[in-house]
């Protein structure tokens, strides 16, 4: 029986930015929404969908606003649930609000993404 071992990919540090305004959204509820656009591009790049995801890091420059990501979350993960911490960073960027981390894994060749 040959089977193949399972290879693990990163996207590290993917913040809001837009790739075609270049601009960075003032709400957390549209930088949260694009971080998961550019995530989802990437992973798909890699051979990979949302449903590959097994953790996720979530970093907020203020954790308060954790209910309002949740609700993009459920969109974009629906039954996904990969395991994931959430912590605050009060240094970060004045315009990020969040900071978002992704390990997928998934059966064949993954590519890794960092910054």
């Amino acid at each position: 029986m040959d089977v193949e071992s399972p290879k693990e990919g990163v996207l590290t540090s993917r913040v809001s930015y837009n790739p075609e305004t270049k601009e960075i959204s003032p709400l957390i509820e549209e930088q949260t929404q694009q971080i998961f656009l550019n995530i989802e591009v990437l992973l798909r790049e890699g051979g990979a969908t949302m449903k590959d995801i097994v953790r996720i890091r979530y970093v907020l420059k203020d954790i308060s606003e954790w209910k309002d990501c949740r609700r993009v979350l459920r969109r974009w993960l629906g039954a996904v649930r990969p395991a994931s911490s959430v912590q605050q960073a009060i240094m970060l960027d004045d315009m990020v609000r969040i900071e978002v981390e992704v390990t997928a894994r998934k059966t064949g060749q993954l590519h890794n993404y960092a910054d």
